[in-house]
């Protein structure tokens, strides 16, 4: 064979390397076993009832929860659904390691959004980082002040009449109605009922990480991902 031949044989492989990205990618995830990713998942989040606790509040630790349906529907994207993990590749991803970081509280019926991000897979294990937010038109900074029987106060706030002093000729200088901007929104939340004013980004409420290991469905031991299941985390990457 002449040197045009080999030349020739090298410009198809490296052609068909080019068109199949997707098989380079599998190949090295399953050779290296241990690869940097960033495949990520965004979803929205409906805070209901049974999510929060006797004030409102979203229950600390119904935030895995929220978690769980973050992993679970990006693996879903990826066409690896619960049902296909258990069933044909008779396979679990119990969580093993799982921490939390709470900013701020979410509500009852608050709009959240959800952003998962698959960043390691280590021979069975994968690691998943998250990050919840609250929707810009779901946040206000109004404020209420309750009693300890959890009844609004509302005289008690009231700002007093003011005194009548003599006017001096600095006073009789300055503008007519003039007030602080604390003496201006104190009044106007007794008078009318306040507006909320919502923020332009959405707020951080909750940052947190988890690690899955894969276990055999039947005997509960550890066991390494199938190539199958990386080529199709891959073909997304």
């Amino acid at each position: 064979m002449n040197s045009a031949h080999f030349s020739q044989k090298n410009q198809a492989a490296s052609q068909n390397q080019a068109n199949s990205p997707n098989q380079a990618n599998s190949q090295k995830l399953v050779k290296n076993n241990l690869t940097q990713l960033s495949i990520e998942h965004e979803m929205p989040i409906r805070v209901y009832y049974k999510d929060t606790d006797a004030g409102g509040v979203v229950y600390y630790a119904n935030y895995g929860g929220f978690f769980e349906q973050g992993r679970t529907e990006l693996l879903r994207n990826r066409q690896i659904s619960p049902k296909v993990i258990q069933t044909s590749y008779e396979l679990l991803l119990p969580v093993v390691h799982f921490s939390v970081t709470y900013h701020h509280s979410a509500y009852y019926d608050d709009l959240l959004n959800l952003r998962t991000w698959l960043v390691v897979i280590k021979g069975l294990r994968l690691h998943y980082q998250y990050k919840l937010y609250r929707l810009p038109a779901e946040t206000s900074d109004e404020t209420a002040f309750l009693k300890k029987s959890q009844k609004p106060l509302q005289r008690q706030f009231q700002s007093p009449a003011p005194k009548k002093h003599s006017t001096t000729h600095a006073q009789s200088l300055a503008p007519k109605n003039h007030s602080t901007p604390h003496d201006q929104s104190h009044s106007q939340s007794q008078s009318t009922p306040t507006t909320p004013h919502f923020a332009a980004t959405p707020l951080l409420i909750a940052t947190a990480e988890t690690v899955n290991v894969a276990v055999d469905a039947k005997t509960l031991r550890p066991r390494r991902l199938p190539q199958d299941f990386l080529s199709k985390l891959a073909s997304s990457y």
